[in-house]
């Protein structure tokens, strides 16, 4: 996996609200690298912290990355998230 190709900020274009409770968010990967993407999130103030699970789709791929986002709903809009990887090689 390319490490330097991997990229996400918490701003436009890679995460922006769609309305009250729900939240766009973009990975970017070089290209060919993932076979999967998932993203954990949660409301960050819900204790015991529970997460959702969702997979993002690839929406978009050019020359060098590859290009996978989502919408996650939440009822506050207060989100915690991660990204677990896979690769083409299932690591």
């Amino acid at each position: 996996m390319n490490l330097h190709a991997l990229y996400h900020q918490t701003t436009v274009p890679y995460a922006y609200p769609l309305d009250e409770e729900h939240l766009y968010v973009r990975l970017r990967a070089a290209k060919g690298d993932l076979s999967e993407v998932k993203v954990y999130y949660r409301d960050r103030y819900q204790w015991p912290a529970l997460y959702k699970i969702k997979t993002l789709k690839k929406s978009y791929a050019d020359k060098l990355f590859s290009y996978y986002d989502t919408a996650l709903a939440l009822h506050r809009n207060r989100y915690a998230y991660y990204f677990v990887l896979r690769t083409k090689e299932g690591r």
